[in-house]
């Protein structure tokens, strides 16, 4: 059974960046299905016009931490700065995107070939834990041992990769607003079936970073000075 789908994921209200993997989609197309990994408007300069962009595909979404920082109120143990982006960015998508947040699952399941797809944020377990690409096979195998599905997609860390864990396809789709991994590039994956199982590719996608960064500089956004660093340096601290 060939099926094609197409991911993304951790927008964070970087609408340029959307918009452009959006078209490189449109031509990469078509595609049985998209499907979109949480964390969709905080921390960006353009959070409405990102959540529009976003709804206006009817596509699946899940819940990502920063979504559930949006909703939860000011009692989960943010700092003041984080508190203050968070109000700033609940101010601009209003009641009704917030609701929108609320509704959305923490995980959402697309039947297919060997068990099909799973999404979820950051792990099936909860909202913060990573994925990471170089995690203990053994370790790895345990903790992900009730996913039901032939892959696993996910986002949260930032770092674009791929691993098979025995049957299990791993799909970090990573950032399209933030990479984190030393390329600037917005990024989306590509997951495919085909009669040799499930695959996946990564695709990079060019848009004016820079005019982000500027913009996250001077929309009065609290943090945005740092919000436009992480955006230049797309890499960890301690990378």
């Amino acid at each position: 059974m060939n099926v094609r789908i197409a991911a993304f994921s951790d927008t964070h209200g970087n609408l340029p960046a959307l918009d452009a993997v959006l078209e490189d989609m449109s031509r990469q197309g078509p595609f049985d299905h998209v499907l979109m990994a949480g964390d969709l408007v905080e921390g960006g300069p353009h959070p409405a016009e990102t959540m529009a962009t976003i709804r206006a595909l009817n596509c699946p979404v899940v819940l990502g931490n920063t979504d559930s920082y949006l909703t939860a109120g000011p009692d989960i143990g943010m700092s003041d700065d984080e508190r203050a982006s968070s109000g700033w960015t609940a101010e601009r998508i209003g009641p009704d995107g917030l609701a929108y947040l609320r509704s959305l699952p923490r995980q959402y399941h697309l039947p297919g070939p060997a068990g099909g797809i799973l999404m979820v944020h950051a792990n099936p377990d909860n909202l913060e834990d990573h994925i990471h690409p170089d995690e203990d096979a053994r370790a790895l195998e345990e903790r992900l041992s009730g996913v039901q599905a032939g892959v696993l997609v996910f986002g949260h860390l930032h770092i674009a990769y791929q691993r098979r864990l025995g049957p299990l396809l791993l799909v970090d789709v990573a950032s399209v607003g933030f990479p984190r991994d030393g390329d600037h590039r917005a990024v989306w994956a590509e997951i495919y079936h085909d009669d040799m199982g499930w695959h996946a590719r990564h695709h990079r996608v060019v848009y004016d970073m820079e005019a982000v960064a500027v913009t996250l500089e001077q929309c009065g956004m609290p943090n945005g000075k740092k919000r436009a660093k992480v955006l230049r340096q797309a890499r960890y601290k301690h990378k």
